[in-house]
């Protein structure tokens, strides 16, 4: 299975992505001036410091408490105000490109009336023609093909090494080659150059200290000084049979008459590939494919037709259900690429990738869906490896947000507010580095204390399909306590129930009854909030109750493993104590009178019918509340509906939600509707995610893989279903390899919609 083009790129849309979990490359593949876009997750913006916190913790305090006692008058506009004013901190930081490595072959050029003119002119140029380049897809191996007019094949391969810890490209020709040249160019600071060895050079960079975001208007957007990341980059020449040579600029390596030529480069890490092309190769393939060959979809014979060809084809109202396997396979290659490693970074908005020094939203972690999208699919396609990044994050997140919970509310536990970067800041946001607000009415977006809570939702997931002791006991039960511990000391009284005080339903409004025509973000338990507190409780729970029988094994084995995990139930058993004080008082889900599930605490009238936030459905789906509740479920599917009748959808990760909570409802067809639109309107050449503005997000690539699973297999509530929205028009296929809790997999077959065959096995 591969993705493949008969031209080069032209920019960053039509790309081939490769990545290993800490460094990614997007690749061009030009034949004469091939570019790599480069990027190392550890380069960011910033320097260590504390982000500057408005106010004392008493001020905050008191702020805090006019806020709710705003709210509690319903004085929406002045909560709104004094939220802003007095309760946000500084922008977190960005994520950053490493740079661009240029091959240059410049004796070669794509065929065509003017270079075949040129060619008359100068022996310097050879047009090469059957031009191709792709990605296969069961090798995680990008690959260029092309011929000169002389006969001879020129052949590229690049790929992410993630036993060796670099990026590999490989040049063979029939015919040596007048010269490659290798140079590596960067938007950072650039410190110093050095040539190491005669095939090895070394490129020195400073990253800024401070980088606004891309929606920020500032006259400085980026602040250059001596405290910003130093790190180093290195690229190596090796198995080449032509000369190597370092042009008088001592930055250019220059290799003459090579019929082939190997280039390792890697960044911050020393650079040591003792070995072979073809073993690099093999150990990565090797690796590769111990993750990307579990899960197999098939949906029909691939077509031997280019992608941004087939794309196209189905934007004219083609059908081409191969496709959307062939995207749903890519889709498990990206999260491959972007998160593998516990020492390295999860997936950013972007994945691994960026190309921009401001890039879209800071290419950092975003808490209110975006960030928790990127790892829907991972349990159930198979690809539990890839959290581990996800949850070493988590722990150092915690540890931050213990901070943040203190020093911003006086709180328990860990807050995680919208936006992380990459020295972990968990603050609240929405002030620029050079002081004021954004914009006025921010709180929208940048108020979302609760956004570790609903990180905590996979930290749960990766038990339930996984069940492991060592787990459970360092990882999920302390992360959960953290969590449901600033639950229980966020919710205030409010009347005879317990509520979140002040609560926003993310980047979405509501009219303010006072003032007609006058829309607020700043309410109280917005049915988001309500709804992630009572899965934080329930999941707790479930753990504790998993830790019980922990304990009872353990005391039939090891002694003093059962004390141990005496200690542990003896903490956890009062903090449930806690809990049972509140839970039964939490304020409950409503059903407006239109039917529809309310969005805030009251029927507000939203500002937008069609908006593309989903947030109050999350009981549906990505939180399983709803189950067992059909009032519910009826009314958050007249939400949906409205929803979507009315325009929402326009972002590719808010059209893979709505694909999610269709197929959660079984509704077949209108969930592959909403994949087929997808792909048609939110998908550019190279399958990334389109999101307007033109710019890449990963979460809508991810969203969608995980809606197409969970139209061929849920488990959820207790039960397990099969096929449960198969879409009418995939009346034949099969998958293998697909999770359910457990630790079990499963293969089915169907034919004419139903199922002929099925196969649960342990993992």
């Amino acid at each position: 299975m591969k993705i493949f083009y008969r031209q080069p790129a032209k920019n960053w849309k039509e790309c081939i992505p490769i990545g290993n979990g800490r460094i990614g490359g997007m690749i061009f593949a030009d034949p004469r001036a091939d570019r790599i876009c480069l990027n190392e997750d550890s380069i960011w913006s910033g320097y260590p410091r504390e982000k500057q916190m408005q106010n004392t913790v008493d001020a905050k305090k008191q702020y805090l408490d006019q806020v709710r006692g705003a709210v509690a008058e319903e004085d929406y506009g002045k909560a709104e105000e004094l939220l802003e004013q007095h309760l946000l901190g500084e922008f977190t930081e960005s994520y950053l490109p490493l740079g661009t490595l240029h091959v240059d072959i410049p004796a070669l050029e794509i065929w065509n009336q003017e270079t075949a003119a040129s060619e008359r002119k100068t022996e310097q140029k050879t047009s090469v023609t059957e031009y191709e380049r792709g990605l296969t897809l069961d090798t995680g191996i990008a690959w260029a093909r092309m011929k000169t007019l002389t006969g001879a094949e020129v052949r590229k391969e690049y790929f992410c090494s993630h036993p060796d810890e670099c990026m590999v490209i490989h040049i063979e020709s029939d015919e040596p080659l007048p010269e490659v040249r290798i140079n590596l160019e960067s938007e950072l600071k650039k410190n110093r150059s050095k040539l190491l060895k005669q095939d090895t050079a070394m490129y020195c960079f400073q990253c800024p200290e401070h980088v606004d975001p891309n929606y920020v208007k500032n006259k400085t957007p980026i602040i250059w000084g001596k405290r910003g990341k130093k790190f180093q980059a290195r690229v190596k020449v090796m198995e080449t049979d032509g000369t190597v040579k370092i042009l008088e600029n001592g930055e250019e390596i220059c290799i003459e008459k090579p019929t082939q030529l190997t280039i390792v480069f890697t960044a911050v890490k020393k650079l040591e590939p003792a070995e072979s092309y073809a073993r690099l190769k093999e150990k990565h393939v090797k690796d590769y494919q111990i993750l990307y060959s579990r899960v197999r979809l098939d949906l029909g014979e691939q077509p031997e037709l280019p992608t941004d060809e087939r794309l196209k084809a189905l934007r004219k109202g083609q059908e081409d259900h191969p496709l959307f396997a062939l995207y749903f396979q890519y889709e498990r290659y990206l999260l491959i690429s972007s998160s593998r490693g516990k020492e390295n970074l999860p997936a950013t908005l972007q994945g691994i990738w960026c190309w921009e020094m401001q890039p879209p939203w800071s290419s950092n972690w975003t808490t209110n869906i975006n960030m928790q999208m990127n790892y829907w699919p991972v349990q159930k396609c198979n690809l539990s490896e890839c959290l581990e990044p996800y949850l070493n994050w988590m722990k150092r997140i915690a540890e931050s947000g213990k901070e943040t919970a203190q020093k911003y509310f006086g709180c328990r536990g860990y807050c995680v507010n919208h936006n992380v970067d990459g020295w972990y800041a968990t603050h609240p946001v929405g002030i620029p580095y050079s002081g004021g607000i954004a914009y006025k009415g921010c709180s929208e977006y940048a108020w979302f204390p609760l956004g570790g809570v609903w990180l905590c939702q996979e930290v749960w997931r990766a038990y339930e399909y996984r069940p492991q002791s060592e787990l459970l006991k360092e990882t999920v039960l302390p992360l959960l306590a953290g969590a449901v511990r600033f639950c229980l000391d966020w919710l205030v009284p409010f009347g005879e129930y317990y509520v979140v005080n002040p609560s926003t339903s993310p980047e979405h409004r509501f009219e303010d009854p006072k003032v007609p025509g006058c829309y607020r973000a700043v309410s109280m338990a917005a049915t988001l909030d309500m709804s992630l507190i009572r899965e934080a409780f329930l999941n707790y729970r479930r753990a504790v109750h998993c830790a019980r029988g922990e304990e009872a094994y353990a005391a039939h084995i090891y002694e003093e493993s059962a004390e141990e995990w005496g200690d542990i139930l003896t903490e956890a058993n009062e903090l449930l104590g806690e809990v049972d004080k509140v839970e039964q008082k939490l304020y409950p889900f409503r059903v407006g009178a239109d039917g529809r599930l309310q969005e805030w605490y009251k029927d507000f009238r939203e500002k937008e019918r069609g908006h593309r936030h989903l947030s109050h459905l999350y009981g549906l789906f990505p939180g399983e509340l709803f189950c067992k509740n059909k009032e519910l479920i009826d009314a958050a599917k007249k939400s949906l509906d409205c929803r979507m009748e009315n325009g929402s959808g326009q972002t590719g990760w808010s059209c893979a939600w709505a694909a999610e909570l269709y197929a959660v409802l079984g509704d077949g067809e209108k969930a592959f509707s909403c994949m087929r639109k997808l792909l048609e309107k939110s998908t550019y050449d190279n399958l990334w995610d389109a999101p307007p503005p033109l710019f890449f997000q990963i979460d809508g690539n991810l969203g969608g893989i995980s809606a197409i699973a969970d139209m061929l297999v849920q488990d959820r509530g207790g039960e397990v279903k099969l096929l449960p929205a198969l879409p009418p028009k995939w009346s034949e296929g099969s998958v293998k390899g697909l999770r359910i809790k457990g630790n079990k997999i499963i293969d089915i077959s169907w034919k004419d919609g139903t199922v002929t065959a099925y196969q649960i096995y342990e993992g």
